[in-house]
């Protein structure tokens, strides 16, 4: 089994309305097995989370997303429960999941996108880094996103 050492990088900040955000980029080390020598691999891929009203508008937006190029693969999840504050109130909902895999190049431009057409005033548009994944599916995601 391989050892993994995680390097973090900062890409860039923007700031809007106040709010700091930083696009990170997640590097991993794969230590050999065979000796000391680090087999890096640098990790690009991103899974990007966003909780929608309904099955339709995770559709909508799926479809969009995808078309566009800003993310090779969207996976509708319909049907999660949501226990959230909003406006002074605790809220559950019915919500549908959708899982975008996309790169931390594709991401800022995807975020944006979600925004224009996501009918949430704050919607949940939420990326984590993968740090492994099997090889031939994130050269797909890279290369799908990539034309």
């Amino acid at each position: 089994m391989p050892a993994y050492e995680l390097h973090i990088t900062k890409l860039h900040v923007e700031k809007a309305g106040g709010v700091v955000a930083y696009l990170l980029r997640a590097r991993v080390l794969f230590l050999s097995s065979m000796g000391t020598d680090p087999i890096a691999k640098s990790i690009d891929v991103l899974v990007v989370m966003v909780t929608t009203p309904n099955h339709e508008e995770a559709t909508r937006i799926a479809e969009h997303v995808v078309g566009s190029r800003h993310a090779a693969c969207a996976t509708v999840v319909p049907t999660v429960e949501s226990t959230y504050w909003w406006e002074g109130k605790l809220v559950k909902e019915h919500e549908t999941l959708v899982i975008f895999k996309t790169t931390t190049e594709k991401f800022p431009v995807l975020r944006e996108l979600i925004k224009q057409v996501h009918p949430y005033d704050v919607p949940e548009i939420i990326a984590v880094p993968v740090l492994d994944g099997l090889p031939q599916y994130l050269d797909w995601v890279v290369n799908e996103t990539s034309t």
